[in-house]
């Protein structure tokens, strides 16, 4: 995290009109989560034949149910989900519900990782 004062910014502007940080405020960054670890991607770990399988299905929906049914208690983050939806507009997390609004408003029963269960349990 910097906030771009002046004295942080380099003199020159792109066409935008925007400005980038001099190597002073680089230096001034203040890291949040350096060198933290990112989620796990689902579709990494997958056997090559399990994600063919998933990305040959016609539809979205179709997709999202190859999805659940072969990484079964493995956690899906909306990265992910959005990259099986394979749309141009994908929400970047479900409206409501365990999976509303993925495919167009279609939802399933399986969770994403890190939503709240519906009789307000733990994390699913």
């Amino acid at each position: 995290m910097v906030r771009a004062t002046e004295e942080l910014l380099v003199d020159g502007v792109n066409k935008d009109g925007k400005r980038n940080l001099s190597r002073a405020g680089h230096e001034a960054i203040e890291w949040i989560h350096k060198d933290s670890r990112l989620p796990a991607n689902v579709l990494n770990r997958l056997p090559a034949s399990d994600l063919q399988a998933i990305l040959a299905q016609a539809s979205c929906q179709g997709r999202v149910n190859e999805l659940f049914r072969l990484a079964q208690r493995q956690p899906v983050t909306p990265p992910v989900l959005a990259t099986v939806e394979r749309q141009r507009d994908a929400a970047p997390f479900p409206r409501s519900g365990p999976l509303r609004g993925a495919c167009g408003g279609a939802a399933t029963r399986a969770p994403i990782a890190g939503r709240r269960a519906a009789g307000g349990g733990g994390t699913l």
